[in-house]
């Protein structure tokens, strides 16, 4: 799904960039991030979109350039002045672990990123070894022999020039250890491309040199520190996520692959859509953990955000879509602002005026939080997750609200806790 942006921002130049190579592909999967680094989130990427190559998936990211707004001084140069990229083979994805490998290249890519945000610059004909002591791949297995990767200038995509300065599209490729130890610098590297003949990533290749033990190898010529491709922190969030996937499976067992739209799960209903955020609730027990003053982050259970939205109450889907990622981000500021985790039958403060669609024309302008019926509470290593649902209220229902109960015998009264944007007030 593509989200609708500001006219002629960087976001739309990178776009419209890839559509030049992939027409048509308007509406591509996106992992976006919920609680954004300018909001104090942790993952310095805005999101990574993927488009169909055929027979592989080209992922590209966005946060690394200027993608709204210019606000560095060189006018030349958007932002670090590169998005990552990176082409993976579709055939080396096992069936059934789409979405486990697609989160494993947006974790990647989100890494790099905190890198690149912490100094560190990459360039093409350089590599990156992601070798640690048990040697580990690339893949959400960890099964490949790839460990590492070469950065090359994009084979596919153009260097652009946006608004806000030009952008270039600088490409991981995988590699083993092996081939890395064989990179004395930028010459070794280009010349190794060559030799591979490919910038498709597959997990499955073998090495191209000589792939023997290297149990004392020193890797200290190589251009960059060691750096782990899933560190200790991202290691929890992926299964946090599975968790949660888990979770969602038991109530839709056929669903191996739900839609995937900036940072939320889509599940099918049948006569309803199931949104579910990932990532809320370790980031908000850190963020507010961060705000308290002794330091403490709240323990416990957190709640992971839900949301039901009936099929057909709406027009443009696409756009349904990406507003239910706004609301779930006004929960989230809601938080922040409260300084506290909400909980299960209390409510948004206030109406939103508008409806709380997309074209903001529904009679339902504000918000019930209930525990969502449909999925069981999960416990992760940090402490229970529970999912707590969105419901969509009337001005006049909102007026009703007084306490707990209020809220439990509001939502008996719409009875169903699936938002329908057309209904009419029960008050």
């Amino acid at each position: 799904m593509s989200s609708e942006k500001t006219a002629n921002s960087g976001w739309d130049a990178i776009e419209q960039e890839f559509l030049r190579v992939y027409p048509g592909q308007t509406e591509v999967l996106h992992y976006g991030t919920l609680i954004k680094r300018i909001f104090g989130g942790n993952d310095p990427l805005d999101g990574v979109s993927i488009y169909d190559g055929g027979s592989y998936w080209h992922f590209v990211s966005f946060g690394l350039t200027e993608l709204n707004e210019k606000e560095s001084e060189d006018k030349d140069v958007s932002g670090f002045g590169y998005e990552l990229t990176l082409k993976l083979k579709k055939d080396c994805i096992e069936e059934g672990d789409q979405h486990e490998e697609f989160s494993n290249i947006v974790a990647i890519m989100q890494n790099l990123a905190r890198h690149i945000f912490s100094g560190e610059i990459f360039q093409p004909n350089e590599w990156i070894s992601f070798a640690n002591e048990y040697d580990d791949g690339l893949d959400c297995s960890g099964g490949s022999r790839l460990t590492g990767f070469i950065l090359i200038k994009d084979t596919t995509v153009n260097s652009i020039m946006t608004p806000n300065g030009s952008v270039d599209f600088l490409e991981l490729v995988g590699v083993t250890t092996a081939e890395t130890k064989t990179f004395t610098g930028r010459d070794s590297v280009e010349a190794f491309f060559k030799e591979l003949g490919s910038d498709v990533t597959d997990y499955y290749r073998k090495s191209i040199v000589y792939d023997e033990e290297d149990d004392g190898w020193n890797d200290d010529d190589c251009c960059y520190e060691r750096v782990s491709s899933e560190g200790e922190e991202d290691q929890e969030a992926r299964r946090q996520k599975e968790l949660i996937h888990e979770a969602f499976l038991k109530a839709y067992p056929d669903q191996t692959d739900p839609i995937s739209y900036k940072g939320i799960s889509i599940f099918d209903g049948g006569t309803y859509w199931h949104f579910v955020s990932s990532g809320v609730a370790d980031g908000l027990r850190e963020l507010l953990g961060e705000m308290q003053e002794d330091d403490s982050s709240p323990k416990g259970t957190g709640y992971e955000l839900t949301f039901k939205l009936k099929k057909g109450c709406y027009e443009d889907e696409d756009a349904e879509f990406d507003n239910v990622s706004v609301l779930f981000e006004l929960t989230v500021k809601l938080s922040l602002m409260t300084g506290e985790l909400l909980h299960p039958n209390s409510w948004f403060p206030e109406s939103l005026v508008m409806g709380i669609d997309a074209d903001h024309e529904s009679e339902l302008s504000g918000l019930i939080f209930v525990k969502d019926p449909s999925v069981e509470t999960v416990s992760a290593p940090d402490g229970n997750i529970d999912f707590l649902e969105l419901v969509g209220i009337t001005a006049e229902e909102l007026e009703s609200l007084s306490d707990e109960k209020s809220v439990s015998d509001l939502l008996a009264k719409i009875g169903t806790d699936i938002t329908d944007y057309q209904r009419q007030s029960v008050e």
